[in-house]
């Protein structure tokens, strides 16, 4: 199922030559879901142009796009023609000059589309086409162009009734018929594999076959005149009588209305046979298997059975197929028999393939096509635009989380430099220590030699050994002269050095700070 899926929500409008329907339909996962229904004798583009606006407030539509059917006989024509396999622009010329002598309008000017239903070699070799034409009066289609319009409304595409059909009858065989009497007019339509084949007005209509039963009836008890009222009520309850006895109303039998139908359904039979007859010489096919009703013709109670006896075919009533969801629909309101077959079109062109047949002039659709581009355009770079800004958030997450990373990786570098060199510090620590205990380094001796040689002046406030042992550092005060200082250390590092201990002693540092020298001796350690 198809029909312009691409539209969420979408209106149906179709006008006839004396009813207009409005059909409401919303996509779903399964299908479609009808909103909303309504259909209006009064056909006056007034009476449109007020039954669109009451129908669009009443049910709160807000969607501008559109589907326009026109079924109105008089102003929509089908014409099956064989021509020779031309290039489309010498194909149309043809065919124009034929359609001139069979459409009631003017063609050149009328909206028209094309359908080739079969391909074939004639007997001289010639190729040809079957093709089906169907062309729309210009002034119809620009007269409800213009009441669209003053509805705001926007028409995505133009149909007909015989073309909306073929998608109601879901369970069809490969050839059928659908039989569509209208209140003013018939057609007949034939369907080859789901395409339109043959269409054919006929001269019936639902006025006329209520008219053939309001004339006077004779019986024992007197003459009879039944009002059109009263005749459309027989028709809808008894329609072709079982038997001559039934009692129909009052003093009316059976037999009466029998013989005042029998005009007007023989010429139906006449006319659907030599519809049938024609298209199988025509087309080369084979007879329909099943006749479709549509239109006021469905109530015609018990002429499916007239029918079905006369042609030897299955004959039943064109219906909503099961696959459209009305429950949300009938849960306010039940749809009556004639309520239902009144919206048959518009549900049907609703549909439709969106690449099918479209009578919509070419300027409309060309702007259709840019608007679905600047769409599409627009959806496009919102597109991208969140794909840019998804990218772009992601990029900044990662960013955050990499340079948190790095903030971690730069502490636990810090952290690991403090450990390695609290390491290399115990490490040496303990290797002195090691060394202290193994009796390798003369630490008893060191600390007799410092306590005999220390002068009075100095205090040592640290004593450090590096380089495992080999050097020993001595810091410390003196509380003199810059000048004296010099003097009291040279004095201390020589009788350092006349120690069989230390191989040598030298000043690294000595400075002022307040009435103190500070300094720093290394002295190199003889082993034993």
């Amino acid at each position: 199922m198809k029909g312009f899926r691409q539209h969420r929500r979408l209106l149906a409008i179709d006008i006839g030559s004396d009813a207009v329907s409005c059909v409401y339909r919303e996509v779903t996962a399964k299908g479609f879901r009808i909103l909303a229904c309504a259909s209006s004798k009064k056909v006056s583009p007034s009476d449109i142009l007020q039954f669109l606006h009451d129908f669009r407030r009443k049910n709160s539509v807000r969607n501008k796009e559109v589907i326009l059917s026109i079924s109105r006989a008089d102003s929509v024509s089908m014409k099956y023609l064989i021509l020779p396999d031309l290039p489309t622009e010498e194909l149309i010329g043809a065919a124009k000059w034929q359609l001139k002598e069979e459409v009631p309008f003017d063609v050149e000017s009328a909206y028209f589309e094309w359908q080739a239903v079969k391909e074939f070699t004639d007997e001289e070799g010639v190729k040809k086409k079957g093709i089906i034409f169907i062309i729309v009066k210009k002034e119809t289609v620009d007269e409800y162009l213009f009441l669209l319009g003053k509805c705001n409304l926007r028409p995505i595409s133009i149909t007909n009734s015989s073309l909306n059909y073929v998608h109601l009858a879901a369970d069809a065989p490969p050839v059928f018929a659908v039989l569509d009497v209208q209140e003013n007019d018939a057609t007949l339509n034939i369907y080859t594999n789901r395409q339109l084949s043959l269409v054919r007005t006929l001269p019936i209509s639902w006025r006329k076959i209520i008219q053939s039963l309001t004339e006077i009836l004779v019986s024992d008890k007197g003459k009879v005149e039944i009002s059109s009222d009263e005749a459309e009520g027989i028709v809808t309850m008894f329609g072709v009588p079982d038997s001559e006895d039934q009692v129909i109303k009052d003093n009316i039998r059976g037999g009466q209305v029998i013989a005042l139908l029998r005009p007007v359904l023989e010429a139906l039979t006449r006319e659907l046979n030599f519809s049938f007859k024609y298209f199988i010489s025509s087309l080369g096919e084979q007879s329909p298997s099943r006749l479709y009703l549509a239109g006021e013709v469905i109530h015609f109670k018990n002429l499916d059975k007239y029918l079905g006896r006369e042609f030897h075919m299955e004959v039943s009533a064109l219906k909503i197929p099961d696959t459209i969801d009305m429950k949300k629909l009938e849960k306010k309101h039940v749809l009556s028999g004639r309520e239902r077959s009144a919206i048959l079109s518009a549900v049907g062109s609703l549909l439709q393939d969106a690449q099918g047949i479209n009578l919509l002039p070419q300027e409309l659709r060309d702007k259709n096509q840019d608007r679905s581009r600047q769409t599409l355009l627009r959806m496009g770079i919102v597109m991208i635009g969140s794909i840019f800004l998804f990218w772009l958030g992601s990029l900044e997450l990662q960013v955050r989380d990499y340079t948190q990373r790095l903030k971690n990786a730069q502490q636990h570098l810090t952290t690991i430099g403090v450990l390695q060199q609290m390491k290399e510090r115990i490490a040496l620590k303990e290797e002195l220590i090691r060394k202290i205990q193994e009796k390798e380094f003369p630490t008893d001796g060191l600390l007799k030699v410092l306590s005999a040689v220390v002068p009075p002046q100095v205090i040592l406030d640290e004593m450090n050994f590096q380089g495992d042992g080999f050097y020993m550092i001595l810091r410390g005060k003196i509380f003199a002269g810059e000048a004296d200082a010099q003097t009291i250390l040279t004095t201390f590092m020589e009788q350092l050095e006349n120690s069989p201990l230390v191989a040598e002693a030298g000043l690294v540092s000595l400075s002022t700070v307040g009435p103190t020298q500070v300094f720093e001796v290394k002295c190199d350690l003889n082993h034993r």
